[in-house]
């Protein structure tokens, strides 16, 4: 609103300024015409210096109008840069994961959660043969920077729990799948509509530490992760 305001007052002062000072100039030409002839008059050099006065008041408006025109275009300008990159930073920055949702929700969810069996809900480790546990709770980082712990269960070739970032302990549901000692385990956004938001993937060699890889969905960003179990 402003902005507008001041873009009309320098539309406007540049027009009054280009008037009056051609007015003026002909004021002088009169002057100096009377001058040569011999007949000058003190009224005619007293206009002639008011509308100049008249001309350079509105010269310094326009002026004047136009820096602050200028200016808020650069304030605005520099505000979007700013806003740009402080959105790019949010995005990029991988503090809070649950907010990054992916495009279209997956199948793997349904149909891993399937195939698992849900039991020991009490938070009891316990470990089963062929290097199944329950609630085995895992320490570590992402990027060697991101703190997290993990609560995984692993039956067979199904892996699913949660995990969470230190400084927001919110939970992220975890599901996956253990294939010739690879595996993948996706996350889930909180709102319960399928939506994967993280995969992490690595060499699956036993329950005292999992390493490999997370990713976004697209692959727009990976980073190096760690974990052991606390037990």
């Amino acid at each position: 609103m402003i902005r507008s305001f001041f873009e009309f007052v320098f539309s406007f002062s540049i027009i009054t300024s280009m008037s009056t000072l051609s007015y003026a100039c002909y004021k002088w030409d009169k002057w100096n015409r009377g001058f040569k002839r011999g007949n000058a008059t003190s009224k005619n050099f007293n206009s002639a210096m008011k509308w100049s006065a008249i001309a350079f008041i509105s010269i310094s408006i326009s002026f004047l109008s136009s820096k602050i025109v200028d200016g808020s275009t650069q304030n605005t300008n520099t505000n979007n840069q700013n806003n740009k990159v402080i959105n790019n930073s949010q995005n990029d920055i991988r503090q809070e994961p649950a907010k990054i949702i992916a495009d279209k929700p997956k199948d793997l969810q349904k149909n891993i959660e399937n195939t698992i069996p849900i039991n020991n809900t009490q938070g009891k480790v316990e470990t089963y043969e062929n290097n199944d546990f329950s609630n085995l709770v895992f320490i570590g980082a992402i990027d060697n920077q991101y703190k997290i712990h993990m609560k995984l269960t692993k039956i067979a070739d199904n892996i699913t729990g949660t995990y969470y970032y230190d400084i927001y302990k919110k939970d992220i549901k975890m599901i996956g799948k253990i294939t010739n000692n690879e595996f993948i385990i996706n996350e889930f956004e909180p709102t319960g509509k399928g939506y994967i938001i993280g995969i992490f993937k690595g060499i699956y060699r036993d329950s005292t530490s999992l390493s490999g890889m997370w990713s976004k969905p697209d692959n727009s960003k990976t980073l190096s992760f760690f974990v052991s179990s606390k037990s």
